[in-house]
């Protein structure tokens, strides 16, 4: 089939089975991708796999785009390799794009693959438990056949191609490092400041953290790091731990109980997303002190809101931060803690900041990520011909 231009159209595939909100990043990632994506390129039909729950939360309709909705959930490890397989050989398609490692491993024909990070192979923790050995034996053949496989892997950070090609080998010519985008910048509206204290239930300053509650995220560091703060300024300033507690390990939960700031210690679970942007626009700062992240998109959703930024000085973090924050020694909770006084004592380095956010945050956009993935795709099918 030739589109109006004369070129051949191409039936180019797509894993959205986490477009939904509640599956965090990588849902992020789906939406925004697809969203930018799908209007740039009329010159393909797009087939684009969802479960019900993706559905129900799916707001686009063009014609060149066709929905198939499966029963076959993300990292489902027997159907994904079973009837999700029969699914996607029922659509004969000329490209897959798996947004995530996941796929079926039996899938032969031509396929692009995202990689977002190598967490799963460096912090093999989920709660209190460690994956089943037999479970990460597959994730392991399920992950390194998606890098084997792959015509073309699109890597979210220079980062993520550098740990790929160190700790798994991969060729640095078969990725194509394609960064996210950050939300647009709001406006925000004077009743907002409101909304946020009273979400919080209090109207005294605070230090923003927005992640998973896994140890690796940092969590333990920034605790310490504010009990210093604390001691050392008397200061009023709240901690504000966004995420979800149940999902907290052991040793996270007790160094929550054994904190001499534990009554400054605020958790209020996962924020709704009408107030998330303005917990981020009136935090004295947000800290993303993650030992590990083969992104860091909170930093961009902080620049977009106008927080200032303090991390980590790990993996890709300096990478998406650049000039428009401070970072601090990963886990020295002490460096971490001058960083909070600085900011808490010092309204024209917020300034600064915000400005510089502003700034660094223009490097990073979702058109520019469609556009680039688009790429990826003419380059794998021109190779077909």
């Amino acid at each position: 089939m030739t589109s109006i231009t004369g070129k051949s159209r191409h039936r180019i595939g797509i894993d959205a089975r986490m477009y939904r909100k509640a599956t965090g990043g990588l849902g992020r990632y789906t939406r925004e991708l697809l969203h930018h994506l799908l209007p740039l390129d009329t010159e393909n039909d797009y087939i684009i796999f969802l479960t019900e729950a993706d559905l129900a939360e799916w707001d686009m309709d063009y014609p060149h785009v066709r929905l198939v909705v499966t029963e076959v959930p993300h990292f489902s490890p027997i159907k994904e390799q079973t009837t999700f397989l029969k699914e996607l050989y029922a659509e004969k398609l000329d490209l897959m794009h798996f947004l995530n490692f996941n796929h079926p491993v039996l899938y032969n024909r031509p396929f692009v693959v995202t990689l977002h990070d190598l967490t799963m192979f460096l912090f093999p923790v989920h709660g209190n438990k460690k994956i089943h050995p037999l479970k990460k034996i597959g994730f392991n053949v399920v992950f390194r056949r998606a890098m084997k496989s792959a015509k073309k892997i699109v890597a979210i950070s220079e980062y993520t191609a550098f740990d790929a090609e160190k700790q798994l080998g991969v060729s640095h010519a078969k990725m194509e490092v394609v960064y996210e985008g950050g939300p647009e910048p709001l406006q925000f509206l004077p009743g907002s400041k409101d909304m946020a204290q009273k979400y919080l239930g209090t109207r005294d300053p605070y230090f923003l953290f927005v992640s998973q509650w896994r140890p690796h995220k940092g969590i333990l560091t920034i605790i310490e790091a504010f009990n210093q703060f604390k001691q050392q300024t008397g200061l009023p300033h709240k901690l504000v731990l966004v995420g979800n507690p149940e999902a907290a390990t052991d040793e996270v939960r007790d160094s929550l109980v054994k904190a001499s700031a534990a009554s400054d210690i605020i958790a209020p679970g996962f924020a709704p997303e009408e107030v998330l942007p303005a917990l981020f626009h009136y935090s004295t700062c947000f800290i993303m002190p993650s030992e590990y992240e083969g992104f860091g998109l909170p930093v961009l959703e902080a620049f977009a809101y106008g927080a200032p930024v303090i991390a980590a000085d790990n993996s890709s973090l300096p990478e998406v931060t650049g000039q428009g924050g401070l970072l601090f020694p990963t886990r020295d909770a002490h460096a971490l803690c001058e960083q909070m006084k600085r900011l808490a004592l010092e309204p024209r380095l917020r300034e600064e900041l915000v400005r510089r956010g502003d700034e660094q945050l223009q490097k990073f956009s979702w058109e520019r990520c469609a556009k680039q993935t688009r790429s990826v795709y003419q380059a794998v099918l021109e190779k077909r011909r």
